[in-house]
């Protein structure tokens, strides 16, 4: 399964997982990518790899960092699958993105987007 990460400190989501991406293992520069229509604007490519972990794991947007102390993913959201639903960041629901937004509006007013 791929992730959008979504920066903690500006809220942008400028990088997505790609296949070398794993849970069980710290985050490293080589599991990630700069998302497409970033790549076609302009921003060019993501420049980490294996050996870049941790504090060298920033946002290219605001240089917030990206991963905790112990090298884990601050946010990440689960991207649509086929049927078009998403994961709720909050519980084990699966919506519409539409449906989704209201989901999280009246069941989880805590979490901000």
């Amino acid at each position: 399964m791929t992730y959008d990460i979504e920066c903690p400190m500006c809220n942008m989501v400028v990088l997505k997982t790609n296949h070398n991406y794993t849970d069980k293992q710290p985050a490293n520069g080589s599991m990630f990518e700069l998302k497409e229509h970033y790549k076609e604007s302009g921003w060019g490519s993501f420049p980490l790899y294996e050996s870049s972990q941790y504090g060298n794991l920033t946002c290219p947007s605001c240089d917030g960092f990206l991963v905790d102390s112990s090298g884990y993913i601050i946010r990440k959201h689960a991207r649509a699958d086929d049927d078009g639903k998403v994961d709720c960041p909050c519980c084990d629901g699966r919506y519409k993105p539409f449906g989704l937004k209201n989901h999280l509006k009246f069941k989880h007013p805590e979490y901000t987007i």
